[in-house]
């Protein structure tokens, strides 16, 4: 009986070591995909020559959000359509970091996710700062855009996926 329970417990430690083996060889195999994938997308957003930065590179998106962010405070000739398509720059890359934690979550990996969820933030602040620049820009000269006969101010414009409208009484009736 003994002996039996020392080959049972050599047999398991034989498994044990093949399913660790197993296991180490794949995630090795899961991370050389994700790597794959990644410069795959590398050389795409490289060929799109479209001057954005790689969002899974926290260099360059600290980099664009900060000059973008300082242009924006600075900027007091921001416009609405301006700021849509910022927006919409901006919405982009948070999609593209969102897809690479998707990815890393099918492919069972977590690391460097909190760099891209603060990237995922920065990005947020930096529309809603382009938003509340360009609102205080219209607020500032909303004359331009009254309404003759009700002395209201009303803006309404749309891009693919974000829609800004503004709204004021600037003759200050009821």
């Amino acid at each position: 009986m003994e002996e039996m329970m020392k080959q049972e417990a050599e047999r398991f430690e034989t498994e044990t070591q093949a399913l660790q083996d197993l296991i180490n060889e794949n995630k090795a195999n899961l991370k050389s995909q994700r790597e794959e994938i990644r410069s795959q997308k590398a050389w795409d957003r490289f060929l799109l020559c479209n001057g954005t930065p790689d969002p899974s590179v926290q260099s360059e998106l600290n980099t664009f959000t900060s000059l973008s962010i300082d242009d924006t405070k600075n900027s007091s000739t921001q416009d609405v359509n301006g700021t849509l398509a910022d927006v919409e720059q901006a919405l982009d890359l948070i999609n593209e970091l969102d897809e690479v934690i998707a990815l890393d979550k099918q492919l069972d990996l977590e690391e460097g996710h909190a760099k891209f969820k603060q990237g995922i933030s920065s990005l947020q602040e930096l529309i809603e700062t382009k938003v509340d620049n360009v609102t205080f820009n219209v607020m500032r000269t909303a004359e331009k855009f009254a309404d003759g006969d009700t002395q209201n101010l009303l803006i309404e414009k749309e891009s693919p996926r974000v829609r800004y409208s503004l709204w004021g009484n600037l003759a200050k009736n009821p």
